[in-house]
């Protein structure tokens, strides 16, 4: 069951698990550039969950989505740079997911 925003934006309803937001999101947006010759990587969890930008800002910060870079640059529209920006039902599985402790599921 599709939203109008997920049908015009050709979204798909991503789940609020580390493998769907790999699979749907970070593997289809972000890893052509954040791929493993980047300063930030997106292509592992571990790298997800334990990385830093250049600045020393964290991708992601369990329970606090405001905190993580990964959520706050693709909820600005900064990410991805070059591309569409991401629908909101992606954003919000980012959200979500990162609010919820950010497993590895």
């Amino acid at each position: 069951m599709a939203t109008e925003e997920e049908t015009t934006d050709s979204c798909v309803s991503v789940e609020a698990t580390y493998s769907s937001i790999q699979n749907h999101v970070l593997a289809r947006s972000c890893t052509s550039c954040h791929g493993s010759q980047g300063n930030v990587s997106l292509e592992s969890y571990s790298q997800v969950v334990s990385g830093t930008n250049s600045a020393g800002n964290r991708v992601v910060t369990p329970f606090d989505p405001s905190n993580s870079r990964l959520y706050v640059t693709v909820n600005t529209g900064t990410m991805p740079l070059g591309g569409p920006a991401l629908c909101n039902a992606k954003i919000q599985a980012i959200r979500t997911w990162i609010e919820n402790g950010a497993a590895n599921d």
